[in-house]
């Protein structure tokens, strides 16, 4: 204004050019947006909103007036009318980011583990439950892995499965529990007629023929008792009449040959001819015969020359034969193999009488 004795300082939220002559009015001199002017502010950019901000507004009158940049988005360069762009995909910008691959930490990072980052996100997206990832940078959901075989993943956003499934249980396939209830398609209670040994375990393991697990979460199957057949796995089946079943029989039960009421002297119920049949009718048991051991059904010859020389002398031979052995004394000596002697014995007088005929 004409006749003034001083300047005015130039009003916060405008500029005061000068360059050009004399400022006498700041009404065509707002604040930019992108840009704030403090008291005293001499040209329009002198104060850009700085790294990580922008403004829409103008007249702004200070930097804490411009705005934080969006989450998801980035603002680098100085004195922006508008956010520069979105994240880049497998990283997350917080608020304020100041480049599309932040690092710092603090205003956002490359996609962690066990997480995907899509592009433009404000944050990390968590593999969902039996998933996870043990990559950073991930940018799909396609990229989280099902939880391995044996494993299970229980919440979400894992960089390594969880643990390995209980003993009793089975895990195929994304499971979410130690104890999985999901189905065959996932993880389960190990079922009837299979057994889940030990801590990861992939799929049920048919009990194999001649054992049976009939409850389920089963560990270890148990062997076909006496008087039955097991070949489903799930429940001991009676053995057939005129058949017998040893411990552990599967699909072969054998028949019991020549069955007749009773014991026969010279004929027998028993199949192996080393046996011997005792009692009559269906109440009957086979014994192996002597020299011979076994379950009565089936019967080996023992071999008595394991068990202490099967008493023959020590300088004897012990000769294993059926149902039975023999001695013999070794070359050089006589007896019957249970005592042996010498045959030819040499005094000291006979070796002196011998020597003599040899001395000059």
């Amino acid at each position: 204004m004409y006749g003034q004795g001083t300047c005015q300082l130039c009003r916060a939220g405008y500029y005061c050019d000068a360059t050009y002559g004399p400022v006498t009015s700041i009404i065509n001199s707002s604040c930019p947006v992108g840009y704030y002017c403090v008291n005293g502010t001499a040209w329009s950019t002198q104060y850009p909103c700085p790294l990580g901000t922008y403004s829409q507004n103008p007249n702004l009158e200070a930097a804490d007036q411009c705005l934080s940049c969006d989450p998801g988005r980035y603002c680098g360069t100085l004195g922006r009318n508008d956010t520069e762009g979105e994240c880049s995909e497998g990283f997350w910008c917080k608020s304020g980011a100041i480049s599309p691959t932040p690092t710092d930490g603090s205003k956002g990072m490359i996609c962690p583990r066990g997480h995907y980052c899509p592009r433009g996100t404000p944050f990390p997206v968590p593999c969902p439950l039996g998933y996870w990832s043990n990559t950073t940078g991930q940018s799909t959901p396609e990229t989280c892995q099902p939880c391995p075989g044996g494993h299970y993943c229980d919440q979400p956003g894992l960089g390594d499965p969880s643990g390995q499934c209980d003993p009793g249980y089975f895990c195929l396939s994304r499971a979410t529990s130690a104890k999985p209830s999901e189905g065959v398609l996932i993880g389960d209670i190990c079922p009837p007629g299979h057994y889940c040994p030990e801590a990861g375990t992939v799929t049920p393991i048919p009990c194999p023929i001649g054992h049976y697990a009939s409850s389920n979460g089963t560990v270890k199957c148990e062997v076909c008792p006496v008087g039955h057949y097991c070949i489903d796995g799930v429940e001991p089946v009676t053995c057939p009449p005129r058949f017998y079943c040893a411990i552990g029989t599967g699909y072969v039960h054998r028949s019991c040959a020549n069955y007749i009421e009773e014991c026969v002297i010279g004929s027998s119920n028993c199949i192996d001819s080393n046996a011997q049949c005792v009692g009559s009718g269906e109440d009957f048991t086979c014994t192996c015969k002597t020299g011979y051991t076994g379950d009565g059904f089936a019967c080996i010859d023992i071999n008595e020359c394991l068990v202490n020389h099967g008493g023959c002398h020590v300088d004897a031979e012990c000769i294993n034969v059926v149902s039975n052995h023999s001695c013999v004394c070794h070359t050089g000596y006589s007896g019957d193999g249970y005592n042996c002697e010498g045959s030819t014995k040499l005094t000291v007088t006979g070796i002196l009488s011998m020597s003599s005929d040899y001395m000059p």
